[in-house]
């Protein structure tokens, strides 16, 4: 399975290098031979091979409105079949985020077996 990292963070502030490396390389032990989608507000970004997806989106205009509710983003590739589940957690991220920062969350993918390494 391949993974993709998407980052798009508010204006002047960024997601930590340490984070977003840390998630790329978790991701880059699944292979670059599948196909997928990460669904935000107004829009799908859709992989072939391991990428990164930064600002330049934003700032040609791809999405109707600036998307944002926190400093940046990860998503992370699934099998088919969960692709409801994942559409349902997408849509309810600001809401959660309001009640849950990102580091907290961080530390939530960690407990539940996501490899980092151990200095993020």
């Amino acid at each position: 399975m391949c993974g993709i990292l998407g980052i798009i963070p508010q204006a002047g502030k960024s997601l930590p290098t340490p984070i977003w490396q840390a998630a790329l390389a978790s991701l880059a032990h699944r292979g670059p031979d599948s196909n997928g989608a990460f669904e935000v507000a107004n829009g799908v970004l859709g992989h072939h091979h391991l990428s990164i997806f930064h600002t330049w989106v934003r700032d040609h205009n791809l999405f109707k409105e600036y998307f944002h509710w926190q400093d940046g983003y990860a998503a992370f590739s699934v099998s088919p079949n969960r692709v409801p589940t994942i559409r349902g957690y997408i849509r309810k991220q600001e809401a959660h985020h309001r009640k849950q920062p990102f580091e907290v969350e961080w530390e939530n993918f960690k407990k539940h077996q996501l490899v980092f390494p151990d200095e993020v």
